[in-house]
């Protein structure tokens, strides 16, 4: 939700499907009438919602785990995404580290690493 109230399109972009759990009424409607896939899935969100074979299904604090449970999902994998990113980064640095040590020229260490000077510098 903070991406929505911050108005961080990027983000509302990515997450939007995520983010319209969550809206008041007011919110989504707006948000549908710049997305068809939304209009389209609260139609068919409010269709659902009047019948009565169907209310009966889920229990609100099953819907609320659910989308708990959406929600843990996604960050678990934004964590291991960037988990990933950081080893790389610290094996980017070992293996530059390594080529320095060799006196490999930096512009190759670059090449090799994907490290800025900048950062080859500091390891210096």
């Amino acid at each position: 939700m903070e991406f929505w109230y911050s108005k961080d399109e990027k983000k509302i972009e990515e997450y939007k499907y995520l983010i319209m759990l969550d809206l008041q009424k007011e919110e989504l409607e707006k948000l549908a009438r710049e997305d068809k896939e939304i209009r389209l899935f609260m139609e068919e969100l409010e269709r659902v919602n009047k019948d009565p074979e169907f209310r009966i299904y889920i229990t609100e604090e099953e819907d609320k785990e659910f989308i708990r449970n959406t929600e843990l999902k996604q960050v678990k994998k934004e964590g291991i995404s960037q988990g990933i990113l950081q080893g790389e980064k610290q094996t980017s640095i070992e293996i530059a580290k390594k080529l320095i040590a060799l006196n490999m020229p930096i512009e190759q260490i670059m090449d090799v690493t994907k490290l800025s000077e900048e950062e080859i510098e500091k390891l210096t």
